[in-house]
């Protein structure tokens, strides 16, 4: 192991899982919804969170590489 494995930048294999886990975190998808709809109460962002995570799958289906990632943030 590596004594930087921690900070190493993603592999093309490793961003299908990451972006698998990331989408069942609770706290980032919570995160998410806040930097998207900023001015909501928190209460209104509890009941939005669900459609993030569904958009935020529909945009993840088409992503396979870092690339891909790249472009779809750009």
């Amino acid at each position: 192991m590596n004594q930087f494995d921690d900070i190493r930048p993603y592999t093309d294999d490793e961003v299908r899982p990451t972006i698998q886990r990331l989408l069942k975190d609770p706290e980032f998808l919570r995160v998410i919804s806040k930097f998207r709809f900023p001015y909501l109460p928190n209460w209104l962002l509890s009941l939005i969170t669900p459609w993030v995570k569904y958009y935020l799958k529909y945009q993840a289906a088409s992503i396979s590489t870092i690339h891909d990632l790249q472009l779809l943030v750009e």
